[in-house]
C-alpha cells in the first residue's frame, strides 16, 4: 500500500504578497492616527463635542442659553433708529357765539357769515354785533379765523374803538362748549379798501384771530371808508 506524503512545509511569500501586507499596515496605522487625533480635540474641545451633537430638530435650542449662540451687541456705539416724531393734532373748539374785549368794552354776540355777490366778506346786520367767517377755522383751531363788524357812522359800531388796542391786549372768545378761548394783540395794521391781503386770512399749524373794521373818514360818494383796520392777534394758551 503507498502512502501519499504532503508537503507541509510552509512556501515563502512573493514579493507582490508582502506588498500587500505593506499597504494594508500602513492604512491601519493611518486610520488609528486620525482616530487618535479626532478623539483627542473631541474631549479637549467641549465646543466641538456640542457642535457635532446639536440637532436642529430636537428642543436643543430652546434650552440652550441663548447668549452662547448670539453674540453681545454693544449698544454704546451702535447708531439708534430715530424716531419720527407725532404728526401735531390740531385743537377742536365749538362755534364762536360771543366777543369779549375789556379793555374797550365789548360784549358782542357772533353771528356766521359768508361772502357776497361780489366776492368780498359780508357784515353783520346790527352795528352792534360781529361776524365771524364761517367758512373758515373756529377760533382756537389752526389757522385764521375772521372776524369783522361796523365802526359806525352817526351811530357807535362795535368796532368804534377797535384802533385803540395795543399790542399784548387780550380778546376772549366764547364757543357754544363753553370755553374761553384767548388771544393775544400782535399787530395793529391799516389797509386800502381794495387790497388783497393774503397774509389775513392764511395761516399753518398756529391759532389766530384777525378783527376788521372801516378805518378813515366816510365818504358818502364812494360808499364807505376808504381803508380797513386789522387787529392781528395770536392765540393764547389756556392755564
Amino acid at each position: 500500500m503507498s502512502i501519499e506524503v504532503t508537503n507541509t512545509e510552509k512556501k515563502p511569500l512573493k514579493k507582490i504578497d508582502k506588498l500587500i501586507y505593506l499597504l494594508i499596515s500602513v492604512n491601519l496605522i493611518l486610520i488609528a492616527i486620525v482616530v487618535g487625533i479626532l478623539n483627542y480635540f473631541s474631549f479637549s474641545n467641549p465646543s466641538v463635542l456640542a457642535l457635532s451633537q446639536f440637532k436642529p430638530d430636537s428642543e436643543f435650542i430652546l434650552d440652550y442659553d441663548i447668549e452662547k449662540i448670539i453674540p453681545h451687541i454693544n449698544l454704546e456705539t451702535s447708531t439708534p433708529t430715530p424716531t419720527p416724531e407725532p404728526t401735531p393734532i390740531p385743537p377742536s373748539f365749538g362755534l364762536p357765539v360771543k366777543l369779549t374785549i375789556e379793555k374797550i368794552a365789548i360784549d358782542a354776540s357772533i353771528h356766521g357769515i359768508g361772502l357776497t355777490e361780489a366776492g368780498s366778506l359780508d357784515v353783520p346786520d346790527s352795528i352792534q354785533e360781529v361776524g365771524w367767517y364761517q367758512a373758515g377755522p373756529r377760533p382756537g383751531e389752526w389757522g385764521n379765523a375772521i372776524i369783522d363788524g361796523h365802526s359806525g357812522v352817526s351811530t357807535a359800531g362795535v368796532f368804534r374803538n377797535l384802533h385803540q388796542l395795543s399790542i399784548g391786549d387780550i380778546i376772549t372768545i366764547t364757543d357754544d362748549l363753553g370755553n374761553n378761548i384767548n388771544f393775544a394783540v400782535r399787530e395793529l395794521k391799516t389797509y386800502p379798501r381794495d387790497a388783497q391781503v393774503p397774509e389775513i386770512f392764511t395761516a399753518k399749524n398756529t391759532a389766530h384771530l384777525n378783527l376788521i373794521t372801516c378805518d378813515g373818514v366816510y365818504i358818502k360818494e364812494r360808499g364807505g371808508t376808504l381803508s380797513r383796520l386789522v387787529v392781528f392777534t395770536d392765540f393764547v394758551e389756556q392755564p
